[in-house]
């Protein structure tokens, strides 16, 4: 299996992915919103309907390399509120591409603030994990505020940044 190489990671940088190594646990990937807009859109570029695909080194190679393509979407992401119980709630994060049904991924609660980290394995029937890595996508403390405000967060290649829009 190819290795990442320092142009890789720098590449992935780039587009919002940190490469973490650590000598006794492994590789944890951590993907920003942008990160997220990358890895959704060439995932839905380049479906594998025989299997799923797993989140290797020559998988992000790829990644690192590829171009956005004609048919690239808006990645959004929404979180609601669901009332649970006396006053508990539970967020409901969905996270999708603009012009594709919503896949919700992940309930996350019951807590009274969005969390800071997703973990991969809640996105298990989009992509699996190899052994010994690890993958999450890592919220900014603005994109939980905005998220937990009922705003929606928007990353795209025309976008400057991330934008979000009240819903």
């Amino acid at each position: 299996m190819p290795a990442l190489g320092v142009r890789d990671e720098a590449l992935l940088r780039q587009r919002g992915i940190e490469v973490e190594r650590d000598y006794h646990f492994g590789v944890r990937y951590v993907f920003s919103l942008q990160g997220l807009f990358w890895l959704f859109n060439y995932l839905h570029e380049k479906p594998t309907p025989d299997k799923k695909p797993r989140l290797t080194a020559e998988l992000l190679k790829e990644l690192a390399r590829v171009r956005v393509g004609k048919d690239w979407r808006e990645l959004r992401v929404k979180a609601v509120t669901l009332p649970v119980y006396n006053s508990d709630k539970y967020f409901q994060l969905a996270i999708y591409l603009n012009g594709t049904p919503p896949l919700s991924v992940r309930n996350l609660g019951p807590y009274p603030v969005m969390v800071a980290q997703v973990s991969f394995q809640v996105l298990s029937s989009l992509i699996s994990l190899v052994p010994s890595t690890d993958a999450v996508w890592w919220l900014t403390d603005d994109e939980r505020q905005r998220l937990s405000a009922g705003e929606y967060l928007e990353f795209g290649e025309g976008l400057v940044g991330r934008r979000t829009t009240q819903a």
